[in-house]
């Protein structure tokens, strides 16, 4: 993404009221996870809808086999850690142990339901749940949580763990979910693999008991990292990921569905200037910069992490942090 194209992003998801029609946003040259994927993704950004989409959108079967991948992240039962305690070398280190110091990320938690007076035995319904790590967390604290996963692979893993967690998706719900109602529902890195995301924030409003909770998090696409990364940012995902939002976007999304918007928290700092990170991003480049046939955006490096902490430590949530989080009540 050029640095036009950067600020015509930030300008336009906070004018998402404006009724003029998709504008191209970018291309991206094919899939970094697979590398054998050489078709061209075109992106659009919807100023009515409020967030950037893939278009046109894939096939159900093309979905599928995007996620036929060695390594992907629900496919292992992992557990998050301190990015100050994972191996790190050279100047990365230093990086992810300055950035620590300034990462105010909120992580969900058992505790963390008691701010929004979410006490006792609940009913939860994790909708993507993955492998099932946050249902695992959640049941170990002693609530009722169910999960949606399509994917096979991460089912199996969940279900290994003796997880309540069904077939489905955000837009076609199990049959087993239809009839029941929720104090609390999550989507957590969700809502930008789905096809239809209105749908599926309706759908699960239509599952909240009243005074229930609505949790969604994605990736935030006005991010600094996301700007200076461009096609090359890590949470892109194409085509993985449908759907490109940022925290206007998001809460312009929410506005439509019959919720009332309580709060909006932020995570993923530190992360962005780890080792692994970094590399991920000097892979896609070469891969992206060797089909457009030139060099594309700045270099992802150290020295450019190390430009990222110094221009984001003290900005804005919305502008320093790689994910977005709204959370909204059914009256």
């Amino acid at each position: 993404m050029s640095t036009a194209s950067s600020n015509w992003v930030e300008s336009n998801s906070k004018n998402s009221s404006n009724t003029s029609q998709p504008k191209s946003w970018m291309q991206v040259p094919g899939d970094w996870r697979r590398q054998y994927d050489e078709r061209v993704y075109p992106i659009v950004w919807d100023d009515e809808l409020g967030y950037g989409r893939l278009w046109p959108r894939p096939t159900a079967e093309e979905i599928g086999a995007s996620y036929q991948l060695e390594a992907y992240y629900t496919h292992a039962w992992q557990q998050p850690g301190d990015p100050t305690q994972q191996s790190e070398s050279g100047i990365h280190r230093w990086l992810v142990a300055w950035a620590w110091r300034f990462d105010r990320s909120i992580y969900i938690s058992a505790d963390w339901l008691r701010q929004y007076q979410l006490e006792g035995n609940l009913d939860i319904l994790d909708i993507g749940a993955g492998n099932g790590r946050l249902i695992d967390q959640l049941r170990g604290a002693g609530h009722t949580v169910t999960g949606i996963e399509p994917d096979p692979d991460a089912r199996k893993i969940a279900t290994e763990k003796q997880l309540d967690i069904y077939p489905g998706t955000a837009e076609n719900y199990p049959a087993e979910i239809q009839d029941k109602r929720y104090d609390v529902i999550f989507m957590i890195h969700v809502l930008e693999h789905c096809v239809d995301p209105d749908k599926a924030v309706q759908n699960a409003v239509n599952l909240l008991k009243p005074n229930g909770v609505l949790v969604i998090e994605t990736p935030n696409n006005g991010a600094l990292g996301a700007k200076m990364a461009g096609r090359c940012w890590r949470w892109l995902d194409v085509p993985r990921h449908l759907n490109f939002f940022t925290q206007a976007g998001l809460e312009n999304l929410i506005s439509r569905s019959g919720v009332v918007l309580e709060n909006r928290e932020f995570r993923g700092y530190s992360r962005q200037f780890k080792q692994e990170w970094v590399s991920n991003e000097q892979m896609i480049w070469q891969l992206f910069s060797d089909r457009l046939g030139g060099a594309i955006s700045p270099y992802p490096s150290a020295r450019r992490a190390f430009m990222l902490l110094i221009r984001s430590f003290w900005r804005r949530p919305e502008l320093k942090y790689d994910s977005v989080r709204v959370i909204a009540r059914r009256k």
